[in-house]
């Protein structure tokens, strides 16, 4: 191995906000229809325009459940004012400080007046970006992870199998090995 990289990639933010103001956000923004709820009561949305430097924003509206803004973020991107998809953030309070202004301009780009205080961490991906001098060693720690072959005997009880409600549940996850 010749060096590794260690950090954050990309982490998730959610807030929950009302119909009315999911509604007004797609309303006054450009936003793209990706998904319909099976009853037709939720729609699901994204905002391509801050993509190009690591935020994608996406939209739940729902009359039967919360609506969510979601900001899904590369941090190392923003900083840089451009996509960088392999980048790892090092935190320090300055780049967290800039990272903050910038996800607050956003914010304010779309005509949301929320403080980042009121989101919530849903998602935090740490990664380690490891490179080698030979194929044969990134094979090697591929084949690490490997699915391996299930072991003899074993079958999984699956779901539903129980005609008694009480019985599926307690029945949901077990396994049986003979």
């Amino acid at each position: 191995m010749i060096t590794n990289e260690y950090g954050i990639h990309t982490f998730s933010l959610k807030f929950q906000c009302k119909y009315s103001e999911i509604q007004n956000i797609i309303e006054q923004n450009e936003c793209i229809r990706t998904g319909k709820g099976k009853s037709g009561l939720s729609s699901y949305y994204q905002m391509p325009q801050f993509k190009s430097i690591g935020v994608e924003i996406h939209l739940g509206q729902s009359i039967s459940h919360p609506c969510w803004l979601i900001l899904i973020v590369n941090p190392s991107s923003p900083l840089a004012s451009t996509y960088e998809p392999t980048a790892l953030f090092q935190a320090d309070e300055k780049s967290v400080q800039q990272l903050k202004h910038h996800l607050r301009n956003i914010l304010d780009k779309i005509g949301v007046d929320r403080r980042l205080k009121g989101f919530k961490l849903s998602r935090y991906d740490l990664t380690c970006n490891l490179y080698y001098d030979r194929k044969a060693d990134v094979q090697d720690r591929l084949d690490i992870f490997k699915k391996s072959f299930p072991i003899l005997h074993y079958s999984a009880v699956k779901f539903g199998q129980y005609s008694n409600s009480n019985e599926r549940f307690k029945g949901a996850n077990k396994h049986s090995s003979s």
